[in-house]
């Protein structure tokens, strides 16, 4: 079934009629602090469990009324447009090598050093007399103090051979998997969005909660987000206000990929004219 969900497709569901009941009963606006009262009052408790409940758990933990229902609307819609791309976005695109060839030329005229892990203990020594430093990284990671929560996915690829050459192993581009008996959240494989006209394909396997700082944790109470900007001032604060920070983990928040890059330009565009 297409992601959001589509009203026409749900009433196929074997449980349709207790989903319209459920449905005809919300409220015109969904309302909730917390993610899990939020979703339930977009679409109904049966709509919720099927869709949401399993994924949101294995990707966030089992405490859904702990989080914020800020990013739910982002993410989590009810249409009846027939419109099942998961962005209505004017433009879409995708290069035919992929994203690495857009990176390569952004930074094809920029020195750029692999070696060392940068930290506030060592960025006087790396970068003497910097002008301004620009972080995008987790800024408890920066300070060494590991007190913002997170939470981190793990891809595994696996390669399939000997394919026609349209040939694909999974039904989509991407395909979310919301049961708790399923380990991963989601299947990826790009061959859908390329076109590639090759025999094999790669999908990705998507597993959760890993340790990594990829996702910023959304509290009601907005806990890390205050302790976040807490870190930001005391790092302004040592470095005589010459830092900006920008993107999803320097901010801690939870934003899509155009929005990071708008983000960046921004902050871009203001330095260039201090």
């Amino acid at each position: 079934m297409s992601w959001p969900p589509q009203i026409e497709e749900l009433k196929k569901l074997p449980n349709w009629k207790r989903v319209k009941q459920e449905l005809e009963k919300l409220p015109s606006e969904p309302s909730g602090k917390n993610f899990e009262d939020y979703v339930i009052s977009m679409m109904g408790p049966s709509l919720y469990e099927l869709f949401i409940q399993g994924y949101s758990i294995k990707q966030w933990g089992d405490n859904l009324k702990e989080l914020s229902s800020a990013f739910a609307p982002k993410r989590i819609q009810l249409r009846s447009d027939g419109y099942k791309r998961l962005f209505s976005d004017k433009y879409e695109f995708f290069h035919p090598e992929g994203a690495s060839p857009i990176i390569k030329n952004v930074i094809k005229n920029i020195d750029i050093e692999l070696l060392n892990e940068v930290n506030i203990d060592n960025i006087d020594n790396e970068f003497k007399n910097f002008d301004h430093l620009i972080l995008t990284c987790p800024l408890d990671g920066f300070v060494n103090q590991d007190i913002l929560k997170w939470r981190g996915i793990k891809l595994e690829p696996k390669y399939f051979s000997n394919l026609n050459e349209d040939q694909t192993i999974t039904e989509n581009y991407v395909i979310n998997y919301p049961d708790l008996k399923t380990p991963y959240t989601r299947t990826v494989e790009t061959k859908h969005a390329s076109g590639q006209k090759v025999n094999a394909s790669v999908v990705a396997y998507e597993y959760p909660g890993t340790n990594d700082k990829h996702y910023p944790y959304p509290t009601v109470e907005r806990i890390y987000e205050k302790e976040n900007e807490k870190l930001k001032n005391f790092i302004q604060k040592n470095f005589s206000n010459k830092v900006s920070f920008c993107g999803r983990l320097a901010n801690y928040t939870y934003i899509n990929q155009d929005q990071a890059i708008a983000q960046s330009f921004a902050l871009f565009r203001n330095l260039q004219n201090e």
